[in-house]
């Protein structure tokens, strides 16, 4: 709820992401935090939009965030052994995931996390689970 939220902002240095469907959402949020405390609203920075992914966008961000995962988790031989692919999806895949959501950066992420926690959380092999999702 909108009052958990706003109690998060008496933690030091938390910075928080919000996503709106629309600009008319966040007027409405800034009513909302206005009628709890008009001082909450100094909080509020000025929107990003974020446009639709093109497909090749879509391609660079996953691979880009997932080499930053493994270098963070100090595998730095990802990039060696899979610079030429999507691994552990492919490129059916993120079409799939790209045509399904029309390009939404939003809901590709939510895709990806959905796929991800299947690959993680599931008993299945990792083919079976690659083929529901092209």
């Amino acid at each position: 709820t909108l009052d958990k939220i706003l109690e998060l902002h008496k933690i030091k240095g938390l910075r928080m992401i919000i996503t709106l469907k629309s600009i008319d959402y966040l007027e409405e949020l800034k009513r909302e935090i206005r009628a709890k405390d008009e001082k909450l609203l100094l909080m509020l920075k000025n929107p990003l939009a974020m446009s639709d992914f093109k497909e090749e966008d879509l391609f660079q961000f996953y691979k880009e965030n997932l080499e930053l995962f493994f270098a963070n988790v100090n595998y730095h031989e990802y990039s060696k052994f899979f610079s030429g692919s999507f691994f552990p999806l492919n490129e059916t895949v993120l079409k799939h995931i790209f045509r399904e959501v029309n390009g939404n950066p939003r809901e590709i992420i939510k895709y990806l996390i959905k796929i991800f926690n299947d690959l993680i959380i599931s008993n299945e092999k990792l083919e079976d689970i690659i083929e529901k999702y092209q």
